[in-house]
């Protein structure tokens, strides 16, 4: 999604509600496993990649927020670092 948003020219007003919905995305699903009941606590690694999952979801967000448009490589290399945080997360979780 950040991907496609960050390669195509959009105003910036869809861009920054494209962010915030990957944002509510990342920040609900670690609030989730937070609230559960029977889930484990959180480990400090857990919470480090938690923390950079939001974080890195600056890099596809420069491209939106000042609609300035990649190409659709650079996007999608951009994408997948959020991606690959998020889900490194999740394997974090599910060991248990």
């Amino acid at each position: 999604m950040l991907a496609t948003a960050a390669a195509i020219e959009i105003p910036v007003t869809v861009g920054c509600v494209v962010l915030l919905l990957a944002l509510v995305l990342v920040l609900r699903w670690r609030w989730f496993h937070l609230r559960a009941p029977s889930r484990r606590p959180h480990t400090k690694v857990e919470e480090g990649v938690s923390f950079l999952g939001s974080v890195s979801l600056a890099i596809p967000a420069l491209g939106l927020l000042w609609n300035n448009p990649v190409e659709l490589s650079g996007a999608l290399a951009a994408g997948a670092v959020p991606t690959a945080v998020f889900a490194g997360y999740l394997a974090l979780r599910w060991r248990r």
